[in-house]
């Protein structure tokens, strides 16, 4: 006699196979990123593999009979499921320039500064050379230099200027914060998103990456109050590619860095939107 198989039993198997498939392929293909910090990916593929393992133990019970079957209280798991396809990766980010507007004290980039004497120099990559150094001023902390700066370089072109990728941009960010002076007169390049409040003049803006701490819920704008004298040409959210000198200022009673960009370019959205606090 043919064994009757049991659909609730079935319907569960479903459930975790399609979860643990969703959550597999978002870290092979990059797109758990959006959601969560990479340093996290670990956990997804743990959770992964212990959903398929209890999905296989269940199948032991395929065959067993269950007299009373309630459908309804899987729908509550089954939506989230089904919007996963439906609601396009990043989709929470079209209502995020009300966030930014209501942040200007993150991205402005004030923050206190410790003033001391110290002087030493920021050791970077050159194109054209093995090593260089570029002279820093005063307030710079040591054992932030041991552990970010020197643990991978910032790449200076044969122009001297600071070119800063998406890998060291939070490093950057955080290093120019803690250490504003070092970097007074430099002249920087990196690529940001256009951001404004109603607060600015014509010429400012902020070229700001989004920041990750640990999840989506927590992304942040971060970057550098801009001025450019054609700054209006820009849109809001609009990625530039900035080419400024870093002058210390005191702006709105604070003492923090702003950038005079020489060049703003537009230019494609990076592979990846968000940069991660390591």
């Amino acid at each position: 006699m043919k064994r009757k198989i049991n659909l609730e039993v079935l319907i569960e198997i479903i459930i975790l196979f399609t979860i643990a498939n969703i959550l597999f392929f978002s870290v092979v293909f990059d797109k758990a990123k959006y959601y969560v910090h990479p340093r996290l990916n670990i956990y997804i593929i743990f959770s992964a593999f212990f959903l398929l393992i209890l999905g296989s133990f269940m199948m032991l019970y395929l065959f067993k009979p269950k007299h009373s079957v309630n459908y309804s209280k899987y729908i509550i798991v089954v939506i989230p499921i089904v919007t996963t396809f439906i609601i396009p990766m990043g989709i929470s980010n079209n209502n995020s320039v009300d966030f930014f507007k209501s942040s200007v004290n993150v991205y402005t980039g004030k923050s206190n500064i410790n003033n001391s004497n110290q002087d030493t120099n920021i050791e970077v990559n050159s194109q054209n050379q093995q090593s260089s150094n570029v002279s820093s001023g005063s307030n710079y902390d040591q054992a932030y230099y041991n552990d970010n700066i020197k643990e991978k370089s910032i790449n200076v072109d044969s122009n001297g200027i600071i070119v800063i990728n998406d890998d060291d941009y939070m490093k950057w960010y955080l290093d120019i914060n803690k250490n504003v002076n070092k970097y007074e007169g430099k002249t920087i390049q990196f690529k940001g998103q256009v951001l404004r409040i109603k607060e600015f003049k014509n010429n400012e803006f902020v070229p700001a990456r989004k920041a990750m701490v640990c999840c989506a819920a927590d992304l942040q704008p971060c970057g550098i109050l801009c001025r450019y004298k054609s700054a209006s040409n820009f849109r809001n959210n609009e990625w530039v590619v900035v080419t400024a000198k870093i002058h210390v200022e005191k702006y709105d009673g604070e003492i923090m860095p702003i950038i005079y960009a020489d060049k703003v370019s537009k230019t494609q959205a990076p592979k990846s939107e968000y940069v991660y606090f390591k």
